[in-house]
C-alpha cells in the first residue's frame, strides 16, 4: 500500500501545481451510469460475454491554458467495472457476474469548440490509472447464488486511455456539465485468468472497457471570485 500512498501523493501534487490561480480552477463532482465490458485475449467456446450495469461517482477540477480553448482536468473516480460471463451446465444457464471496484486517476486534455454563449462543448482525452479495491464473482446456477472475492487474481494497477466529449452550461459561477466518455484498458487485469475460466491458458488476458455518462456541477472559480 506505501507505493499507492506515494502515487495519489504525486497526483495531490499535480492537482495543486496544475491549478496555478484559484480563479482559473473549476472544482466539482460527478455522478454517472458506466456500461462495463471486459475484453478477453481469445474466445472460449461454450462461453457468452456480457456487459455490467453500475453506478460511479467522482471528484475533477480543471483549469483552462492557451487563451481558454484548451484546458487540463485531473479526476478521482470511484467505478466499478467488470464482466457478464455465461454458460450452459446440464441444460440449465449459469451467471457469473465479475464486480471490480477501483480506484481511478484520469489525467485529460480537453479542446473547447470557440462557440459563444452559456453552452460549450469540447473534446478530451488522456491516461487513466485504476488501482483496484474489492473484487468479488456473483454465480447464480441451479437457482442459488455464491459469492467469493477474487482480489489476489487481480494485477495491482489498470492502465488505459479515456477518450469523450462533455457539453457545459454556465448559470453564473455554476456549471452544469454532461460527459459521455469511453475508458479502453491497455493492461491485463488478471493475475490468475484461470479462476475465471479453466479454459484459459497461462499467457491469456483480460482487459477492461467501460463506457460511461455522468453528469455533474462544477463551480468557476474565476465568476466567484469576480
Amino acid at each position: 500500500m506505501k507505493k499507492y500512498s506515494c502515487f495519489l501523493y504525486v497526483f495531490c501534487v499535480f492537482l495543486l501545481s496544475s491549478a496555478g490561480r484559484l480563479e482559473s480552477q473549476e472544482p466539482g463532482v460527478k455522478f454517472g451510469l458506466v456500461r462495463s465490458q471486459a475484453s478477453v485475449s481469445r474466445e472460449v467456446p461454450g462461453i457468452t460475454w456480457g456487459s455490467i450495469n453500475v453506478f460511479s461517482p467522482g471528484l475533477y477540477i480543471s483549469r483552462d491554458i492557451f487563451g481558454g480553448q484548451w484546458g487540463l482536468q485531473a479526476e478521482v473516480n470511484f467505478p466499478t467495472k467488470g464482466f457478464d460471463a455465461r454458460e450452459t451446465d446440464q441444460g440449465e444457464e449459469v451467471s457469473s457476474k465479475y464486480k471490480i471496484s477501483y480506484i481511478e486517476l484520469p489525467v485529460l486534455i480537453y479542446w473547447k469548440l470557440p462557440l459563444k454563449g452559456r453552452v460549450t462543448p469540447g473534446l478530451f482525452l488522456g491516461p487513466y490509472f485504476g488501482i483496484p479495491q474489492k473484487a468479488m464473482e456473483v454465480q447464480t446456477a441451479f437457482g442459488e447464488t455464491e459469492k467469493r472475492e477474487l482480489r489476489d487474481n487481480l494485477k495491482n494497477l489498470d492502465v488505459g486511455i479515456v477518450l469523450g466529449v462533455n457539453v457545459r452550461y454556465g448559470l453564473g459561477s455554476m456549471v452544469l456539465m454532461l460527459d459521455v466518455r469511453y475508458s479502453l484498458g491497455l493492461s491485463n487485469i488478471s493475475q490468475n485468468i484461470e479462476a475465471v475460466a479453466y479454459e484459459f491458458q497461462e499467457g491469456d488476458g483480460i482487459k477492461n472497457g467501460a463506457l460511461a455518462v455522468s453528469l455533474g456541477v462544477g463551480f468557476d472559480l474565476a465568476k466567484r471570485w469576480d
